[in-house]
């Protein structure tokens, strides 16, 4: 299809979306209409996701709307999809197109809740956090020691910190990482810290949240220790640049929304990365003034 006609559809559907869903006259779209534009939209993005169909952008979109009224409480579809998903991605191991675009479903989904201002919203999130995080944190971990094996780490960790982070900053394949596997850091990434994030009202008192602070501390080092030995990938790699800036901007508010979890995790190590971060864009030219 054109692209432009693929880009009036989309603007279509979601001023459908935006007129007819919640209409303050009342006259809007039935509940069946709701239930099979919602089924619908789900099978399309099913098929987007295994390849079948070019459109995942474009959907995305459209699922975006639908989920600012719908979701969660009145989409559990779209849960279970995703869900799923993650499971067939930590059981295979494969972080082929399909799950590349599953993340990216993901991440469109957590962006619209979190943008969502009321305070059933946000107990909404936090819901989602509850259920998202194992296993979203699982596929985290398999795909950050996949990436530490990558660029010559080792990987072998297991994401316990045995692994010296600063490891695959010196390590001459660090180039071998194209594009694609770090625009898929960069969705996980922005996924995962979200929900840590967004997710909780107290992470100090879930059972392993400041061992995923701590894990996530060790991604901050990695990608710090990057841009010091390889200040290149940045132009090299474009989703690289917004990965580091992604994952910078999450720390920062993940250390304003949950400090007691950051005090159970190693607060010492804490500050010592962030002053690392400081170090790293002062060296590296043309980065302190675009943050």
């Amino acid at each position: 299809a054109d692209p432009q006609g693929r880009l009036l559809a989309v603007l279509m559907c979601k001023n459908v979306v935006d007129r007819r869903w919640q209409p303050r006259n009342g006259q809007g779209m039935a509940d069946e209409e709701k239930r099979h534009l919602k089924e619908c939209i789900l099978r399309l993005v099913a098929l987007a996701v295994s390849g079948a169909l070019p459109y995942l952008v474009e959907l995305t979109l459209v699922l975006r709307r639908i989920c600012r009224f719908d979701f969660p409480k009145q989409w559990d579809e779209l849960a279970h999809f995703v869900l799923g998903e993650l499971r067939r991605l930590r059981e295979s191991g494969s972080f082929d197109e399909g799950g590349l675009a599953v993340v990216v479903v993901l991440h469109h989904v957590l962006k619209e809740q979190s943008s969502k201002k009321l305070l059933a919203a946000r107990r909404d999130f936090q819901q989602i956090g509850q259920v998202m995080t194992e296993p979203l944190g699982a596929v985290w971990c398999l795909f950050a020691d996949r990436l530490r094996s990558l660029l010559g780490g080792g990987g072998g960790g297991g994401g316990d910190g045995s692994t010296s982070p600063a490891a695959p900053a010196g390590a001459p394949s660090a180039g071998a990482v194209d594009d694609r596997t770090w625009r898929l850091s960069r969705y996980l990434d922005g996924c995962f810290l979200l929900l840590l994030t967004q997710g909780f009202t107290r992470l100090h008192e879930t059972p392993n949240g400041p061992q995923l602070l701590v894990l996530v501390k060790e991604k901050v080092a990695l990608l710090l220790g990057l841009l010091r030995a390889h200040p290149q990938l940045v132009v090299q790699c474009p989703f690289f640049a917004k990965n580091v800036k992604s994952v910078l901007k999450w720390w920062a508010m993940l250390l304003h929304a949950h400090p007691l979890a950051f005090a159970r995790a190693d607060l010492a190590s804490v500050l010592a990365t962030s002053a690392e971060v400081l170090q790293s864009f002062s060296a590296v030219p043309g980065q302190a003034e675009t943050h």
